[in-house]
């Protein structure tokens, strides 16, 4: 059993989880009488910094205590928006309370509020997991109504015997009593600095990568899918043609891959139960780095996940590779001169290697 120490920071009541499962202290603060608010994307004029152009995909999260005061809050930027956001969203605050939550309500989410795969499955989900594996009881788990429904199905099998509710965004919610993970207002735009509490940290995808949580989500997603009877290739590359993360000479780069006999694969354009059947069924895998390596959760072991970085990028699906006994391989081909574009000389290097082993 986990250890638990209460204490006291202002109005908000800090729970200590010491669970040894997760290799980390887990903090769960705990609030009577709160107010919830989140928006997916708000246009906000950064005021405080006086920049010409408007910040046009600003997140936020904002938590008010019986008084009506921000105790916490979290945005996809820094906090130089915090004000501007608030003065945004008041008229909401205003209205009466859209729908009224009794008992206990666990929050899942967090600052990443769209609501796909990624999001959903590697931070929000695992939360309500943990919450369930340090055995603490509440009447119903929170989610947000923009979840993907593929990732809605995946929670509702997740937890099979809980109450879940969607929370709609611009909608306030008033809980009876409010328990939410410390990391779910961590990040740039977060509050917790200033208030002396603990675990404000948010590492985003797989914020614990936990392997037991992980091996539960791939037998899921192989239980999903099993009706499918598709033959995949088994060796693909994901693309995307979406202009994130997607190198200025993508077509070249593509071209260089299939000539290795690759598959390319668009995500966008097929569905959620085909890309899970592709990665479970795939021996080789190279995909760019974003949401779309979520995926890698119904490999089978020792499937060759090749991640492609351009000039940033986190280690998190290496985190998710390693726990699930994975070969992963981290691999750079930014042009050094210009990294918006792909350096092919080096993929081809990279590429006839990989043949050999």
């Amino acid at each position: 059993m986990p250890k638990c120490f209460i204490m006291q920071f202002s109005e908000l009541q800090l729970e200590l989880k010491c669970n040894r499962k997760f290799g980390i202290d887990t903090y769960f603060y705990s609030l009577k009488n709160a107010r919830l608010l989140f928006s997916n994307i708000i246009p906000i004029q950064n005021q405080e910094t006086k920049d010409e152009k408007p910040i046009t995909e600003t997140r936020g999260l904002i938590l008010k205590n019986a008084s009506n005061e921000i105790i916490l809050s979290s945005f996809s930027r820094d906090n130089t928006i915090r004000s501007s956001y608030i003065e945004k969203t008041q008229s909401v605050w205003d209205k009466p309370d859209e729908l009224q939550l009794s008992g206990i309500s666990f929050f899942c989410g967090d600052r990443f509020t769209d609501g796909n795969m990624c999001h959903t499955t590697l931070d929000h989900l695992i939360r309500a997991w943990q919450c369930q594996e340090c055995k603490i009881t509440v009447d119903q788990f929170i989610f947000y109504e923009s979840t993907w429904p593929w990732a809605k199905k995946i929670i509702n099998n997740m937890l099979p015997n809980s109450k879940v509710i969607y929370i709609k965004e611009l909608q306030c919610i008033h809980f009876e009593q409010l328990l939410f993970c410390a990391n779910s207002f961590g990040g740039p735009g977060n509050t917790f600095a200033k208030s002396g509490m603990l675990g404000l940290s948010l590492k985003h995808p797989a914020c614990l990568a936990n392997r037991r949580f992980l091996k539960k989500l791939r037998r899921l997603t192989f239980k999903l899918t099993e009706q499918l009877d598709e033959i995949m290739p088994k060796k693909i590359f994901i693309s995307r043609k979406s202009p994130a993360r997607r190198f200025a000479n993508q077509d070249e780069l593509e071209k260089a891959i299939e000539s290795y006999s690759y598959n390319i694969l668009y995500l966008e354009e097929i569905s959620i139960q085909t890309q899970m059947k592709a990665f479970q069924s795939a021996d080789i895998i190279i995909g760019l780095h974003g949401a779309g390596m979520t995926n890698i959760i119904g490999c089978k072991n020792r499937t060759k996940v090749v991640e492609i970085f351009g000039e940033r990028g986190t280690s998190s699906y290496a985190d998710i590779a390693v726990s699930l006994g994975l070969e992963y391989i981290h691999l750079r081909v930014a042009d050094q001169k210009n990294y918006s574009k792909a350096d092919i000389d080096r993929l081809v290097c990279f590429l006839k290697n990989l043949e050999k082993q």
